[in-house]
């Protein structure tokens, strides 16, 4: 009679070592889940490390290599979610506090918002776990590592371009803004703009990831290959060496030509009013007069000490429908003749639609002297939820006094002319402005736009008051990234603050106001000209070699599925 086998329970050495090794593995994603995202947002406000922006996503491709499709993207999940909530939590108390939203209700909206953001970052990861393969104890060689590295990038950069378009778009937070810590590093987006920075990110990441797969590999396997071991961590080191150096090698020359060329162009005066005027205060019944009359007595005050051709007022700057408003509009048509100013200012716009319904438009207004007929630009891309509601079906946050539910989308994207203006100063070119409502300095397709149409310098009027300190300061730099890309100056005035005025390579200058008081920047804007590389062409090279590179992926892996090599015959397809 056979013997039989003892039962082994929980607790015998195979079963205790398989449960180590169980916690191990969880222990090792978990810390690449908080090492990842932990990277990610020291890049941003108000640490701007960019370093860490450049290797943020190493840990979780080290973990996915090594774990079955589903929980790798668990793992690229988590990860993700972290990350977009360590940059959007502010929105909880936008909507509990300035909307008057229940917790529950606030909370619930956090974390749906979160999770449809976390698929932007999960969706490539698992893209590219799945065309790559698994990873394995073959020898690795440079070709094989760069083709894995780009097609990372390729598929980062597809996800953040398709993050910035459609109906429910909002770039907060890109790849590239994160290495927003270097001035050097990013004046390469007026090539490749803030997404294609974003491509270099995820590159630098991927190789990262690559020195340290080859040199783990060696140690688990107990085989010292010396190539990999060795030379190919070095050759993938000085390709990291190379594009770093070159980035800062193509800054210094940037640089340098601004420098010599800025006073060559001529230039105008403007003032930056902030008024300091609380959004509570702002949408009372009756407020529209009273925030007139501060905004006129405030410039009237600039005017007595010095001359200024241009004068902007920030977003929302007359809570009333004033392309409607007769007696707010003469006042401000009064004030701008006497002065022979120009004056730009953000207020309401009404209009009667096919739908035979009123639309109602957060606009820009530019007052001219002598000019009754307002030039306009009714914003474009507009908040989901705050703005509109992209389901329709029922609201979703409260209304805020008398302001405006919901607004209507605008429609063309043009610079405005400053025709008076260019009289006055007897320029020989045409001067333009182009402007962005708040959000709009958020995505790159306006400013470029408004650019090529000929604005000579880039203006961004604001009322983020409602969103809190963290939100207002990260929103207020990620519009450096507007100035850098289409190499233009960008005044930039809100309510309350943060008003200053970024140059062509994103720096704050002559310098900005402090937040939460009333008070005025002037400065000198050269009118420029020139466009840059990321104006004309956009993010379409990128674009058609991401999808070049992925398309030669999925032929490799179709291939690689369906030509098997069995031993002593020919390949069967």
């Amino acid at each position: 009679m056979a013997k039989r086998q003892p039962h082994r329970d929980s607790k015998t050495p195979r079963n205790q070592n398989g449960n180590n090794l169980k916690a191990a593995g969880i222990l090792i994603c978990g810390l690449s889940v908080l090492t990842s995202s932990s990277l990610y947002l020291a890049s941003y406000y108000p640490l701007e490390w960019w370093a860490g922006a450049c290797v943020f996503a190493a840990p979780v491709f080290y973990v996915m290599r090594r774990l079955s499709i589903g929980k790798g993207f668990l793992v690229a999940y988590v990860t993700g979610f972290l990350m977009a909530l360590g940059l959007g939590y502010w929105t909880y108390t936008t909507l509990h506090d300035a909307y008057a939203t229940s917790a529950p209700a606030s909370l619930a909206f956090v974390v749906a918002t979160m999770c449809f953001m976390s698929f932007y970052i999960a969706l490539p990861y698992l893209c590219w776990r799945f065309l790559v393969g698994p990873g394995d104890a073959r020898p690795a060689f440079l070709p094989a590592v760069l083709s894995r590295s780009l097609l990372a990038a390729s598929l980062f950069f597809l996800s953040e371009y398709l993050r910035s378009a459609g109906v429910l778009s909002l770039p907060w937070g890109l790849l590239g803004a994160g290495l927003a810590g270097s001035e050097s590093i990013i004046q390469f987006a007026d090539i490749v703009g803030a997404l294609g920075l974003g491509w270099i990110v995820v590159l630098i990441s991927a190789l990262v990831f690559e020195i340290v797969d080859s040199l783990s590999k060696s140690y688990s396997t107990g085989v010292h290959d010396k190539y990999e071991h060795f030379f190919l961590p070095v050759q993938i080191g000085a390709v990291i060496s190379l594009v770093i150096g070159m980035l800062f090698l193509y800054a210094d020359q940037r640089i340098n030509d601004f420098q010599s060329a800025k006073q060559q162009y001529d230039q105008i005066t403007i003032a930056l009013v902030q008024s300091n005027i609380p959004t509570t205060v702002q949408w009372q019944e009756g407020s529209a007069l009273s925030s007139l009359n501060t905004y006129l007595q405030i410039t009237e005050h600039l005017l007595t000490q010095k001359e200024h051709d241009l004068v902007i007022w920030p977003e929302a700057s007359i809570h009333s429908y004033l392309g409607h408003d007769v007696t707010a509009k003469a006042r401000v048509h009064e004030f701008t003749n006497t002065h022979n100013i120009d004056l730009i200012l953000g207020s309401l716009d009404l209009e009667y639609n096919q739908n035979n319904r009123f639309a109602v438009y957060n606009t820009v207004f530019h007052f001219e002297t002598d000019i009754k007929e307002l030039n306009r630009h009714r914003k474009i891309e507009l908040v989901p939820f705050a703005e509109y509601n992209p389901f329709g079906a029922f609201d979703t946050f409260n209304q805020i006094g008398e302001a405006p539910r919901y607004y209507d989308r605008g429609i063309e994207v043009a610079a405005i002319p400053l025709a008076k203006l260019n009289q006055r100063k007897s320029f020989s070119t045409e001067t333009k402005t182009g402007t962005l409502i708040c959000f709009e300095s958020l995505y790159p397709w306006i400013s470029r736009k408004l650019v090529r149409d000929g604005a000579n310098f880039l203006i961004n009027i604001s009322n983020d008051q409602l969103f809190g300190d963290f939100a207002i300061e990260f929103h207020f730099r990620q519009a450096r990234f507007r100035a850098i890309e289409t190499r233009r100056y960008l005044a930039r005035v809100a309510t309350t603050g943060i008003t200053a005025i970024y140059d062509p390579l994103g720096r704050i200058e002559p310098g900005k106001l402090e937040r939460d008081k009333q008070a005025v920047l002037s400065a000198k804007v050269p009118l420029l000209t020139k466009q840059s590389v990321y104006t004309r062409i956009g993010d379409w090279p990128l674009i058609l070699v991401s999808l070049a590179n992925i398309a030669g992926w999925i032929i490799f892996r179709l291939r690689k599925h369906y030509v098997q090599v069995k031993p002593g015959n020919s390949p069967v397809r």
